[in-house]
C-alpha cells in the first residue's frame, strides 16, 4: 500500500492521509486532512481524483459498507 501512487499529496490544501487497519475486524478506514472544505471539494472534482479512483480494487475486496463522513476539527493539541 505504501508503494501506491499518492497523487493526492500534490493537491493544494492537502495536509496528510492516514490508512487505519483494524486490530480486530476487517474494515479499514481512510482519513484525509485538508486545509479547507473548498480544497477537499476541488480535489474531488479534479482529474487527479478521477485517475486515482479509476483503478480501484474490485468491490469484493471491501468487507463492509463504504461511506463518506466529513468532520470538522474543534480541538487540536
Amino acid at each position: 500500500m505504501e508503494n501506491r501512487k499518492w497523487s493526492i499529496a500534490n493537491s493544494p490544501g492537502f495536509i496528510r492521509t492516514e490508512v487505519l487497519r483494524p486490530v480486530k475486524g476487517e474494515s479499514y478506514i481512510v482519513v484525509t486532512h485538508w486545509q479547507s472544505m473548498k480544497e477537499f471539494e476541488d480535489w474531488t472534482n479534479s482529474d487527479a481524483f478521477m485517475e486515482s479512483h479509476s483503478n480501484a480494487p474490485p468491490r469484493e475486496a471491501f468487507s463492509g459498507p463504504s461511506q463518506l463522513e466529513i468532520h470538522e476539527v474543534i480541538v487540536e493539541r
